[in-house]
C-alpha cells in the first residue's frame, strides 16, 4: 500500500537520510508505531496534526490494522520515506511547515479564564478520571472524588508530587514519579498522559509566555531518567518528547493558543476524543500545569 505523508518535525526529517532500520511495536486502527535506534516513528491520520515523531497521512484512520502487519515487521527510512521490508508498505514523505512560537506575555485574567475553561470541559467528560488532581498545588485533593481504581492507586505518590511542585522540592521528585510513571491502563497509561500534557504545557508556557515553573528543568530531567525503565516504549516516547520541550503536539498546543476563547474550548473537546482516556488525561495534566503557572509570585 502506498501513502503520502507529511513530517513537521525537523529532527524526524533528518532521520529519513540515515537508512535507519525500524521494527514494528504496535499496529492499531488509528496508527502504526515503529521503533528504531533513534526512537519511535508513528504513521498516523492527519486529523491528529503534528507530532514530534509522526508522519501525518490523510485519511489513514482505520488503515492501521488493514495493513496486516505482525510484531517484528521491519521497515527502513530513506530519503523518499518509509518502506516496509518484505511486505507492501511505502509512505512517501514531504516536509511540512514546522511550528514557530511567537512569544507574548498573557494577562493573569486570560490564564485564569483558560484554566476555568479546561476544568469545565473536563467536568463534561466521563473520561476525566484524574480531574480531582487538576486543582493547583497546595490545595487539598478531594479524595472522595477519585472513583477510578488507578486514580486512587496513584494518590500517595500524587500527593508527594503535588507537594514537591508547591514547595519547589526537587529531591522529592524521584520517589513521587516512581509511583506515577507507567501507572494506568492502556497503551499510554493514565498518569503518563497526565505528565505528558503537564510537561507540554509547562514548556509551552516557558517558550511562549515567558513564564517558568522553577522546578521545570529538574522535573523534565527526572522524567527523562525514569521513562524508559518504568513504562512501555510507546508511552515513553510521548513523555520524552514533552520533557525535551522541542517537539510540537499540535492538538495540545491548539488548546493553549487562543487563550480563554470558545475556540480553545472547541479544541479541548476535540482532544477529549483521542484514545480511550488519553485525551482527557493529557488535558487534565495541562489544566494542572496552568494552575501551577497561576501560583507564580509575579502573577499574584
Amino acid at each position: 500500500m502506498l501513502f503520502d505523508g507529511v513530517v513537521y518535525d525537523e529532527k524526524l526529517l533528518r532521520r529519513f537520510y540515515s537508512g535507519e532500520e525500524l521494527e514494528l511495536v504496535g499496529a492499531f486502527s488509528e496508527g502504526v508505531y515503529f521503533n528504531g535506534p533513534r526512537g519511535i516513528v508513528l504513521i498516523h491520520d492527519s486529523q491528529y496534526g503534528s507530532l514530534p515523531f509522526g508522519i501525518a497521512v490523510r485519511a489513514f484512520s482505520g488503515s492501521g490494522r488493514e495493513l496486516g502487519l505482525v510484531p517484528g515487521s521491519k521497515a527502513v527510512l530513506s530519503s523518499e520515506g518509509l518502506r516496509g521490508i518484505g511486505y507492501s508498505l511505502q509512505v512517501l514523505v514531504s516536509p511540512g511547515r514546522p511550528y514557530r512560537s511567537v512569544p507574548y506575555m498573557p494577562s493573569k485574567e486570560s490564564l485564569y479564564k483558560l484554566y476555568r475553561i479546561s476544568l469545565s470541559v473536563l467536568v463534561e467528560s466521563e473520561r476525566a478520571s484524574l480531574l480531582p488532581y487538576c486543582i493547583p498545588p497546595g490545595a487539598e485533593v478531594q479524595r472522595d472524588k477519585l472513583t477510578d481504581d488507578f486514580a486512587r492507586a496513584g494518590l500517595g505518590h500524587m500527593l508527594l508530587f503535588r507537594s514537591a511542585i508547591a514547595k519547589n522540592d526537587s529531591p522529592a521528585l524521584p520517589e513521587a514519579l516512581s509511583g506515577l510513571i507507567g501507572l494506568g491502563r492502556g497503551l499510554t497509561p493514565s498518569f503518563d498522559d497526565f505528565l505528558t500534557g503537564m510537561l507540554f504545557a509547562l514548556n509551552y508556557s516557558l517558550k511562549t509566555w515567558g513564564l517558568e515553573l522553577p522546578i521545570l528543568s529538574e522535573l523534565s530531567l527526572e522524567i527523562t531518567k525514569q521513562a524508559a525503565r518504568r513504562t512501555g516504549v510507546i508511552s515513553a516516547a510521548y513523555l520524552l518528547a514533552s520533557a525535551g520541550g522541542g517537539g510540537d503536539f499540535s492538538m495540545l498546543r491548539e488548546c493553549l493558543e487562543p487563550l480563554g476563547t470558545q475556540q480553545a474550548m472547541s479544541k479541548m473537546r476535540s482532544l477529549l476524543l483521542v484514545g480511550g482516556s488519553s485525551g482527557a488525561d493529557m488535558l487534565s495534566g495541562m489544566a494542572f500545569a496552568i494552575g501551577c503557572i497561576l501560583t507564580l509570585k509575579h502573577l499574584q
